[in-house]
This record gives structure tokens, sequence and C-alpha cells, in this order.
């Protein structure tokens, strides 16, 4: 490839305060954190054809590229039919490369996949030298279904710096943890009374969180944006039931005061990097949510609690712990979990996976910026 056609979200948003938090969900593809692996792929990749949708628009393709990159995420999952993008892929017929593609099971079970799907993964697997997937488990999924030109890379989020491998590059001192990001993942936005596993340890994070005056960093939770940013009225008897379960028992005015001073919410990388730059210590269930900690330089860890987050924190070596472990603790002991994290293990491992992934990138002939370390 010379110039390839970059399928995958526009990288961040204008002009978020003007835009209400469905807004700002339905332009991230529904999860903020999107805005992290496609930022930064776009950052490296070389094209000089602009694009800002996950679609392919042919003619363009026809007019000016002379090949497909598709930015991914966790879509190896039963509901994604993906008819439309292979039949594009298809239509076009030049060279593509997948990257980051990623399953997600609970239960460690290998999903079914739609007809869509794939068709899809036929599609690029036919016109590539490699798919890139973000761990073992994902590899093992494509494989199952007939896919087996395969290369796990990890996600590209983790080369935003492009020039170096992310690094933690500060420590906190012990009993010196001031300044607390956590993240989590609440299931069923609309059914207040909804309490599966996730539910359990989100609800479990966020009263810990209150208790503490710990910040709150939301990817797809519409209520909490919602709350955050003023936009609830009496009308939303859903969303403040909803709310009124999760953080159950607080009282409601102590819940507002939090939602109001403690939640975050970042619609461009640069802000939030930023952001956790100034933080002490960042963990939570949300991978790309650590992973902007980790690209700050701060201590970071992630709490996994599916194939998806399992997966990337062994292959990328992020420091993690289970969430069965922290339940049954009954309390997240910070200082605790900062001592047990091997962050001089993950800048090795780093430096490594950086290597790794432009080998992949140049096997598949995907120019891009990414310098040798």
């Amino acid at each position: 490839m010379k110039n390839p056609y970059i399928s995958g979200l526009f990288p961040y948003i204008f002009d978020p305060e003007e835009k209400d938090s469905e807004g700002l969900l339905k332009l991230s593809g529904r999860n903020l954190g999107n805005f992290m692996f496609c930022s930064s792929a776009r950052r490296f990749i070389r094209t000089t054809t602009k694009t800002d949708r996950q679609s392919v628009d042919l003619e363009v393709v026809k007019r000016e590229c002379d090949g497909i990159v598709i930015l991914a995420a966790n879509w190896l999952q039963p509901r994604n039919d993906f008819t439309g993008l292979a039949a594009r892929i298809e239509k076009a017929n030049v060279p593509t490369v997948i990257l980051g593609l990623g399953a997600q099971s609970h239960d460690g079970k290998i999903p079914d996949l739609h007809p869509g799907m794939l068709r899809f993964l036929k599609a690029v697997s036919e016109r590539c030298v490699s798919l890139s997937v973000r761990g073992t488990f994902s590899a093992e999924v494509l494989e199952h279904h007939g896919i087996t030109n395969v290369t796990v890379t990890g996600c590209p989020s983790l080369l935003w710096h492009m020039t170096h491998s992310a690094a933690v590059t500060r420590q906190t001192a012990p009993g010196q943890i001031g300044r607390i990001s956590v993240s989590g993942t609440l299931p069923d936005q609309v059914n207040p009374k909804g309490d599966d596993a996730r539910m359990r340890l989100t609800r479990f994070i966020l009263k810990q969180a209150l208790e503490e005056g710990y910040d709150y960093v939301a990817q797809t939770e519409l209520p909490l944006m919602q709350a955050h940013r003023g936009e609830l009225t009496d009308a939303h008897t859903v969303e403040h039931d909803f709310l009124r379960h999760v953080f159950s028992p607080a009282d409601e005015a102590q819940t507002q005061a939090y939602l109001a001073r403690h939640i975050r919410v970042f619609t461009n990388i640069p802000e939030w990097l930023a952001y956790c730059a100034n933080q002490d210590f960042v963990i939570g269930t949300r991978l790309h949510g650590v992973i902007a900690g980790l690209l700050a330089g701060t201590p970071s860890m992630l709490i996994t609690h599916d194939t998806r987050t399992e997966e990337m924190a062994q292959f990328a070596g992020i420091p993690a712990v289970r969430s069965t472990d922290l339940l049954a603790a009954g309390r997240m002991d910070m200082e605790a979990l900062l001592a047990r994290a091997d962050f001089a293990a993950f800048n090795t491992r780093q430096v490594a996976y950086f290597r790794n992934f432009i080998q992949f990138l140049d096997a598949n002939a995907v120019p891009h910026r990414l310098g040798a370390i």
C-alpha cells in the first residue's frame, strides 16, 4: 500500500460542550474509549486521504487509495452482522488489513458468529497476509471459525507515542496516593434493577469511589454522564431510578454531589492523557481508560473481568487484578494493589510489543510513522 483508506471513527469530537451526552456517545460508537485506538492508529498510519467513518466509501477508494485499513474493536460477538462492510471490501478488492480485532466472552466459551461477520472475516482474510487480533483468545475464536492467518498484536492504542513504547515513568511512593481515578462497566442502563456480575462489580467500585472521593471516568455510562452534565430532569424517571439503584444506600444529595464533582468525560485523547498525568493511580475495568493512564506514564492497573481484558493484560503486560479477587477482599486497598504491580515488567514488555506491531504492519505493507526502537 502507498495510500490506504482508513475505516474508523474520527479521532475526536468537535465542540463537545454543544452536544448532549447521547450525542457524544453516538459519535463515539457508544464508547468514548473507542477514540483511544482510532486516534492512535490514525496518528501512525500514513495516508493523504481523510476519512471520518467506520464504513468504506468505494468511490474514494477507487479514486485515491490502493488499500484499506480497518480499525477494529471487540467485534467478534454473536449479534454483530457485518454483511454491508463485507460487500464493500469484496467490491473494492484491494489489500485490506484489520487492526486490533477482539472477542469478548464472560464465560470463556467461543462465541457463535453471524454469517455476515464470517463473510466479513473471509473477505479480509483473503486480502491480507494476516489479521491483527488483541490476544490469544481472539485468535482461538478466529481459528475455530476457519480463519488461520492471524497475528496476535494487541491493541494499536499503546502505540500512541509513535517514537517510543508506552512506559510508566513515575512511581507513587507508599502513603502518597492522593489522586485516584477509577472506571467501571455498567451493563444495562435501561433496566434500573439489573444486577448481573458487571453491575455488582461497578457498584462495588462506585461505592468506594463515592466514600473516598475518587474520580470516575465514564466511557459508556449515559446516566452518569447526563447527571454530571446537568441534563437530567424530573421526566427522566428511569435514569433517576437507575442511579438510585447503582449508588444505594447513599442518599440522593450525596449521590448528586459526587456526580457533579467527580465524573469525568473525555472526547479527545490529549485531554484524557493530560488528566491521567496528574493522577497518582489509575485503576478500573475499562481497558482504554487504563491504557490512557499508562500512556501518560502514570501507575495504572486493569481489573480483569472477561476474556477481552484478560487477554490484553496478559499479552501487553498490563498490571492487573481479577475482579473476583477484589470482590472477595470486600474493598480496594489501593496501597496493596499499587505495591503488587510490576511496572518495570510492563515497560520491558512494551518495547517488544511496539517492535512486534511494526513487524506486523511491515508484513502487511501498511505505511506508518512508527520509529525503530
